[in-house]
């Protein structure tokens, strides 16, 4: 049997899974800053999970950066977990296989599996939320690379400006002192959807996927139909372009990709 962890900074999910395909009930809590604090719960919501069972293999996905035997070096909602490392601490108490990748990676290849991109051999997933992020999903497993994927970091004017100043909810909330769900101005909005379009032709253009697959709280505003137009005139090199769509598992994403990186070992 598998452990599905999906750590966020506000909650804590973790499900069993015995086939790879589906998993049980998640256990939801709230996330501890404290490491120790959060340590001692999660053993014991996997040890009722396990009932007896060897744990053979845990993905935890959490925000940030870790190093390649999973110490954390950077989580922006967990500060105080820095240069711990998850994988010997969670492998080293189960005796098992421990695996640790960014959330919004697990998210995606959760999507591109189980959800919107499931039948697609190349798929992108974009969140769109504080920030924005994305990976490339190739035949259900995510995408080799050298440096991680920082999509939301690319310029898109001449005067430096990132793809996030224009659609991430912490800039929106910078320049109008509120959250983007609040903000009810049309010019606004329509200035969000076009730079939607650039992200989706910039993304065409370099990742070349079957299907854009758009997540995060701030797509819910956002208007796929106006996003496409743009995009299309940005792409007239090509006849069509990836299929566009929408997020499909929701709060779940996260265990789902967990999952999908199980039938990709």
């Amino acid at each position: 049997m598998y452990i599905l962890i999906d750590i966020g900074g506000t909650n804590t999910r973790v499900a069993r899974t015995d086939d790879k395909e589906s998993f049980g009930e998640p256990v939801i809590f709230d996330t501890p800053q404290n490491f120790e604090e959060w340590f001692s719960i999660i053993i014991k919501h996997i040890d009722t999970l396990r009932n007896g069972e060897q744990v053979e293999t845990i993905v935890a996905g959490m925000a940030g950066t870790f190093t390649t035997n999973g110490t954390i070096h950077k989580s922006p909602h967990l500060p105080e977990w820095k240069d711990i490392n998850l994988k010997e601490k969670l492998g080293g108490w189960f005796n098992c296989e421990a695996i640790l990748e960014n959330d919004a990676a697990l998210v995606g290849l959760g999507e591109a599996v189980f959800g919107s991109g499931s039948g697609y051999d190349i798929a992108v997933y974009i969140t769109i939320s504080t920030g924005v992020g994305g990976i490339r999903v190739v035949d259900g497993k995510i995408d080799r690379n050298k440096f991680g994927f920082e999509m939301g970091h690319q310029i898109i004017n001449a005067d430096g400006k990132e793809l996030e100043y224009y659609l991430a909810g912490s800039s929106h909330e910078k320049r109008f002192n509120k959250p983007s769900k609040e903000i009810k101005l049309k010019k606004f909005w329509k200035e969000v959807n076009y730079y939607g379009g650039i992200m989706v032709a910039n993304t065409t253009m370099y990742w070349s996927p079957a299907i854009i697959i758009l997540g995060g709280p701030v797509v819910n505003d956002m208007d796929l139909d106006e996003i496409t137009s743009h995009a299309k005139a940005f792409t007239p090199m090509y006849e069509t372009l990836p299929i566009i769509t929408k997020s499909s598992l929701k709060s779940l994403g996260g265990l789902y990709g967990g999952m999908a990186y199980l039938k990709g070992l």
